[in-house]
């Protein structure tokens, strides 16, 4: 077999299946009024996620078809219980447990969207997603960043129009725990100035108010000075800012402020989720009821939050020194 190349994995079979930087072939236009599977189930999906769930698929169907067709054009009401199995089986060798799975729930979706377009019977649906779940856990992605790592970032962001900005940028996904998504969509009127807190429009257009700490506020308050009163959204573009409409940023805009300055200050590689992470883990670490942690943070359920906790062992070693033991004779 010739060796694996870095942007090749292969089929069960040993079949070479191309699953890097894919070039999708053209979507063939649909009929009138008709839907496909896979974009009633991408339409369902929140912006930030139809990426990593429409590249899911798309990997799922080079497999399927050797590389020959993309997730646009493969036949997804054919998918059986057999081949099931056998992507299951691919996924969970060449994925970490985590992603395998949420790879495995776009295709059961795009299968459930064939049965609500009457592609497929129902028998037809349950036989194919009978699967037991894939089993394991992997340590979580991402990393806390120390406080002196944030410092350090906003040293190095510069004093011009865009320094400012992104110190700004940097202040909220740190003291807030916003996401690059929820930054891009802040607009001038969502900042509460007499409360002191940010409306934050969340996943599944959900709303919340978040406190912006003490600490943040000189760096908002000097972008807030830069960029005057217009309305719009809080942070815009470069190329808008002298502009009389701002344009607002995009989140891979927010994503690249932070690896840009991360870089600069030679710091290991940090995101605007790690800033998010170390928002939830000093939280957490400090005292703060995980409720309340979880909340300010936009998670639905707490056992989010702690997933998202990077204390160190050494709060697990002081966890379990607490406990009491007798005495022994050794």
């Amino acid at each position: 077999m010739e060796p694996k190349t870095r942007n090749e994995k292969y089929h069960l079979a040993g079949t070479r299946v191309v699953s890097g930087p894919f070039r999708h072939s053209p979507e063939a236009k649909p009929k009138q009024g008709v839907v496909s599977p896979t974009m009633a189930y991408l339409a369902y999906l929140a912006p930030s996620s139809r990426r990593p769930q429409r590249h899911a698929l798309e990997t799922v169907a080079r497999f399927l078809t050797r590389g020959k067709k993309g997730y646009r054009d493969y036949q997804w009401e054919s998918l059986t219980y057999h081949q099931m199995v056998q992507v299951q089986t691919w996924l969970a060798t060449n994925h970490k447990p985590g992603t395998a799975r949420r790879m495995m729930a776009a295709v059961r979706r795009v299968l459930k969207e064939c049965y609500r377009l009457e592609l497929i019977t129902r028998d037809q649906y349950e036989r194919a997603t009978d699967l037991d779940p894939i089993r394991g856990s992997s340590e979580p992605p991402g990393r806390a960043l120390e406080e002196a790592e944030v410092q350090e970032l906003m040293a190095v962001a510069g004093t011009n129009s865009i320094g400012i900005r992104n110190q700004a940028i940097v202040a909220l996904l740190f003291g807030c725990g916003l996401r690059s998504v929820e930054i891009s969509r802040l607009l001038l009127r969502d900042l509460e100035k007499g409360d002191g807190e940010i409306l934050v429009r969340g996943k599944g257009r959900k709303q919340r108010r978040v406190p912006v700490p003490i600490g943040a506020l000189p760096y908002l308050n000097a972008w807030l000075e830069e960029r005057g009163n217009r309305h719009g959204p809080l942070f815009c573009s470069s190329q808008s800012l002298r502009k009389m409409a701002l344009c607002q940023i995009s989140p891979d805009v927010a994503y690249q402020v932070v690896t840009d300055l991360a870089r600069k200050a030679g710091i290991e590689k940090a995101t605007p989720h790690d800033l998010r992470r170390t928002f939830i883990t000093i939280l957490l670490d400090r005292g703060a009821d995980a409720l309340v942690v979880s909340k300010l943070a936009g998670h639905q359920s707490v056992n989010t939050t702690v997933v998202y906790d990077r204390r160190s062992k050494a709060g697990g070693r002081e966890a379990v020194g607490l406990l009491g033991w007798p005495k022994s004779g050794y």
